[in-house]
């Protein structure tokens, strides 16, 4: 009993920290110029473009010039890093690629939970082993899962370009889903 409350505290006290700065980092607002973006991102950053064709392009930032924007991107046809550049008219968002291994340490910590959980249920029974085995690569496939969804935006382009974005909305009283419709 004292092992799985521990555990379950570790998991809780691992997990809210990431979820709280990744609300605090959704809350700023994205720039409209590549003049404004320039104080925001470093070289070696790992971005997704998003064209005005719609097109999505993953890669670290090389650098930014004026209206120009290159990123460098490993390009798995021809096995061989591909540069790009984008003009500010060329591209409708740019955001933060946010790293998965977060989302896969939270998913662990909720599968922590629910192994100490149902483990306590059963007194140790075939209940508890099964859980013990699936809950830990579940738990961190979804967390993972979750987590590509979630990409912070540093740049939008101004007007012209409709869209609809959809966030998620924790809280310590509140979970729920903000969308965002631009016209």
């Amino acid at each position: 009993m004292r092992y799985t409350v521990a555990f379950t505290i570790v998991a809780l006290l691992v997990g809210f920290p990431v979820v709280a700065s990744a609300q605090q980092m959704d809350r700023t607002v994205p720039a409209q110029s590549f003049e404004a973006l320039r104080t925001r991102l470093r070289a070696g950053d790992r971005i997704i473009v998003r064209d005005a064709e719609g097109r999505t392009t993953r890669g670290r930032l090389s650098a930014i010039a004026g209206d120009r924007i290159e990123i460098k991107s490993w390009r798995w046809r021809s096995f061989r890093i591909r540069q790009r550049v984008f003009t500010d008219t060329a591209v409708r968002r740019i955001e933060f690629e946010d790293r998965t291994w977060n989302g896969a340490l939270i998913g662990l910590g909720v599968a922590g939970a629910a192994i100490g959980i149902t483990c306590k249920a059963d007194d140790g029974g075939y209940g508890c082993l099964s859980v013990l085995v699936l809950a830990p690569p579940i738990g961190a496939i979804v967390g993972t899962a979750i987590d590509l969804l979630i990409n912070r935006p540093v740049y939008e382009a101004p007007g012209g370009h409709a869209s609809i974005t959809l966030s998620p909305v924790l809280g310590a009283r509140r979970i729920g889903l903000a969308a965002r419709a631009r016209f």
